[in-house]
């Protein structure tokens, strides 16, 4: 399955929002491999598609969240042509309490976590979790 991002890279992301004392959460878009390589397909212009060799290497990285890691909870797992949960969403980043930093964390600057967003948020587009299914 193509379905998030490294285990690696989602604890990074975590530690980052600890250090900035804000709240996180993990939308996990899970996707067959063979759907993700056909959305891939249907990209318009042919430099923005990847090639099946980048494409399979960037597939055998993705480890799938598990709500049992604090770095992937809380989870919410979205499948194509499901609804993305924003009520849920937006309370778990907005109406709870972040988790307090620890010594480990405390010196992360916002810039850099604030890159790192940035650079995820772009990672799922690249990735064509958000293309429309066909």
């Amino acid at each position: 399955m193509v379905s998030g991002i490294c285990a690696g890279y989602r604890y990074e992301l975590y530690c980052m929002s600890k250090a900035s004392k804000t709240t996180q959460c993990t939308v996990h878009c899970e996707v067959a491999v063979n759907t993700a390589w056909e959305w891939n397909s249907f990209r318009e212009k042919e430099d923005e598609r990847y090639t099946r060799e980048t494409f399979d290497a960037l597939a055998m990285r993705v480890e799938p969240p598990d709500s049992r890691n604090r770095w992937d909870s809380p989870l919410f797992t979205v499948l194509p042509g499901d609804s993305i949960p924003f009520d849920q969403v937006h309370s778990v980043l907005f109406e709870r309490k972040a988790p307090p930093p620890n010594q480990s964390t405390q010196c992360v600057s916002n810039i850099f976590w604030l890159v790192h967003i940035y650079l995820f948020i772009f990672g799922l587009f690249s990735m064509g979790l958000f293309l429309p299914q066909h």
